[in-house]
C-alpha cells in the first residue's frame, strides 16, 4: 500500500569492460514484490563515449560483494 515501508536489495552481478550489471529485489511486508536488472555504462562526458570501468571501482565493488565480478563468458553452442 502507498506509504508502507519497502526494502530494496541491490547487488552487482558482473563488471565488463565499460559496463556494470546489477540485480535488484523489492520487498514489501517481507514478501518479494518486484525484481529488476540493470546494466549501467560508464561514460566519459568530455569525450562523449563509453569509458572503461576504473580499477578502483572494480576493487570497491568486489570488496563489498566479497567475490570476483568478472563478466561470465557466454557458452558457445555446438553446430
Amino acid at each position: 500500500m502507498f506509504g508502507d515501508p519497502i526494502e530494496v536489495l541491490t547487488r552487482v552481478d558482473w563488471i565488463g569492460r565499460s559496463s556494470i550489471a546489477m540485480a535488484h529485489e523489492l520487498f514489501a511486508a517481507e514478501q518479494l514484490a518486484a525484481e529488476a536488472s540493470t546494466v549501467l555504462v560508464t561514460y566519459d562526458y568530455e569525450h562523449a563515449k563509453p569509458m572503461p570501468v576504473p580499477g578502483d571501482w572494480r576493487n570497491a565493488f568486489a570488496a563489498v560483494e566479497g567475490r570476483s565480478l568478472e563478466r561470465p563468458v557466454p557458452a558457445t553452442s555446438a553446430t
